[in-house]
Parts: structure tokens; sequence; C-alpha cells
């Protein structure tokens, strides 16, 4: 009998931790992933602080072989969690000429310069896969680890559905065979 592979969610936000947003994000995932035979056996939601972000991503490594965070891949200050990502695993902010390009291109199809508080956007964590956002200007990460899949996805529930049915349900049926 093969071992069941199980994933865990982990939801950023004050604004879900206060009820300012309802988390559709993680009924989405769940279906969708239970859907692709990675059933979720926890889910969590935790505070826009990087201690927070870390604990719980150094957990779900222990526990699950899928882990997907949602939230926090933003401009804003408060979206930490690729910083989080990269400060646990100690992978470098790089600058992506795919990911410039992409955010360039976003704002030019709006009419609008590039904010500089935007040009955080091109930059990815080295020794990751960029999940390119078709709707929006946040990339998404897969980082692969002993086995282990992490994933970090947008907030913005379009732009995550998208990113999931495009590119991470494929990775999970090939790392899988689900």
């Amino acid at each position: 009998m093969s071992k069941q592979i199980h994933s865990e969610l982990i939801t950023i936000g004050d604004e879900l931790l206060l009820g300012r947003t309802i988390n559709t994000n993680a009924a989405f995932l769940g279906q969708r992933l239970a859907e692709c035979g990675v059933p979720v056996r926890r889910s969590s939601c935790v505070a826009d602080d990087l201690g927070e972000i870390q604990g719980a991503t150094s957990l779900a490594m222990n526990r699950a072989e899928v882990i997907v965070l949602s939230w926090g891949l933003g401009p804003t200050p408060d979206d930490l969690t690729r910083d989080a990502i990269g400060q646990l695993f100690d992978l470098p902010l790089v600058e992506s000429p795919e990911q410039r390009a992409h955010v360039e291109e976003m704002f030019r199809k709006l009419g609008r310069e590039l904010p500089v508080q935007s040009m955080n956007q091109t930059l990815v964590l080295g020794g990751t896969e960029r999940l390119e956002n078709l709707l929006g200007t946040a990339a998404g990460i897969h980082l692969e680890r002993k086995g282990k899949h992490l994933f970090a996805v947008p907030g913005v529930p379009p732009e995550m559905e998208r990113m999931f049915d495009d590119q991470i349900e494929p990775i999970l049926k090939r790392a899988f065979g689900q």
C-alpha cells in the first residue's frame, strides 16, 4: 500500500484574522487539493508577521508533503510571505528579467507608470520556480525540498485560482501521479 500524500494550507493576513476578509482561498484550495488526491490535513491562518509565517511553514514542512501558502505576495510592506520563505530556506531575492517584463507589461496594459513600490514585484527567490501570474503582478513560488513541495500563491482569488489550475495542479500530478 502506498503512503497517502497530504497537504497543509497556511493563509496569511491580519485582514483574515480580524474578519475583514472572508477566507475563500482556504475553501477553494482545500477542495482542489482533495480533487488532486492530496487532501488537506491541516489549515491555519497566521498574522502578517515574519516569525509567524516562518513558524507555520516550518511546522508544515515537517507534517505534510505539499504546503500551500496564500496571501502576502503583493507590493505592500505587510506582504511578507516571499521574505519569510527566503529567510527560512536561506534563498536570496534576485531580479528576474521575465518577471520584470511581466510587471512592466501589466502596467503598460493599464496605461499606468510602474510605481516604485511595485518594483519589488520584479524580484523572485533564487533556487525556486517562478509561477507566472497571468492576472496580476505577484509571482507565485514553487520550492521543492526533499520530495516536499511548497507553493506560495497570491491572495487575490482569481489570481490564485488560475495559478493553481494552470501550474500547481500539473506539478502535483507529475510529482505524485495523482
